[in-house]
């Protein structure tokens, strides 16, 4: 599909409803930072809904035994997160930074890759003009990005970020479970927003992803997994990226854990989450895609913790 310059420029309203409890952030960090709280963190989504099962309580404890050891059951202290992925806009000001400073090396080193949009679509190519420098994109995630690329990013938070209580704050990229933990919390369910569909009651869309219908999702009781049965190109979807708080943030105030870019994490080389070109089978929490490069489909988050 080819699209001009008008077309650039709108911006999507994809907003779904929901409810949140309110977040919570701290007054030593930045108010775009929310907590997640320590706790359990389940690291596998096969043969975790054992508990369904109508049984009695012994076999209920059992159940939850080998519920928790096919979940991977694991921990993690408490931490920050950005609410939202960081755009084009947040991470213009580090490249400004880069320029001001006379760090002309460093500057060219952690330019995003814009031509993702044509190497990948080619029928997005103005894209490669647009999305990073066009006012009009400022609040949609950065894309086009490597993982060393998003660590310059957080060492110069490091560098530059003066707590206003003193506390001393490190900025990083998240680990795996890092990240899981502030998708879902302290379960297993597929999506950060729980349940196993993609809409609200409503019939709204609850993340940017490339629209396969419900329906077409289905367990597979004999592999203990989730299949696409069909796939309907007509079915339209993202069209690229939308603000990186499009949407409603889950529980803990984080807006898009599951679909429009997938996000880089510090200790693979994957992004997890799935992305505005996925279907949704491929934005559950654990969808992963290779990062060894920039597209237009990954970007990042930044976490933070509290130096006591």
């Amino acid at each position: 599909m080819k699209i001009g310059f008008y077309a650039l420029i709108i911006i999507p309203m994809l907003f779904a409803f929901g409810a949140s409890k309110k977040p919570v952030s701290s007054k030593y960090l930045p108010k775009n930072f929310v907590e997640i709280p320590a706790g359990k963190v389940y690291m596998h989504l096969k043969d975790v809904n054992f508990l369904n099962q109508k049984v009695d309580d012994a076999s209920r404890e059992a159940l939850k035994k080998k519920q928790e050891l096919a979940a991977g059951l694991d921990s993690c202290d408490r931490f920050y997160i950005t609410e939202n992925e960081i755009t084009n806009g947040e991470y213009k000001l580090f490249l400004g930074w880069l320029q001001q400073n006379g760090n002309t090396a460093e500057y060219l080193r952690n330019l995003p890759d814009t031509t993702v949009w044509k190497d990948e679509l080619v029928s997005f190519a103005p894209f490669v003009d647009y999305y990073l420098q066009h006012p009009a994109y400022a609040d949609y995630p950065l894309v086009g990005i490597t993982l060393e690329q998003a660590k310059a990013y957080c060492s110069w938070f490091n560098q530059t970020y003066q707590s206003k209580k003193g506390r001393k704050v490190s900025f990083y990229i998240p680990t795996k479970k890092e990240w899981i933990r502030a998708a879902r919390g302290e379960s297993t369910n597929i999506y950060p927003w729980g349940g196993p569909y993609t809409r609200n009651s409503k019939g709204n869309y609850l993340a940017n992803f490339k629209y396969v219908d419900a329906s077409q999702i289905q367990n597979d009781e004999s592999k203990n997994d989730y299949q696409i049965t069909t796939i309907d190109d007509t079915s339209g979807g993202g069209f690229i990226t939308t603000t990186a708080k499009s949407y409603y943030p889950n529980m803990y105030g984080a807006y898009n854990m599951s679909g429009n870019v997938a996000e880089l994490i510090s200790d693979d080389t994957v992004a997890m989450g799935g992305s505005w070109n996925d279907v949704g089978y491929d934005i559950r929490v654990e969808s992963t895609q290779s990062a060894v490069k920039p597209t237009s489909t990954i970007g990042f988050r930044v976490a933070a913790r509290i130096i006591e």
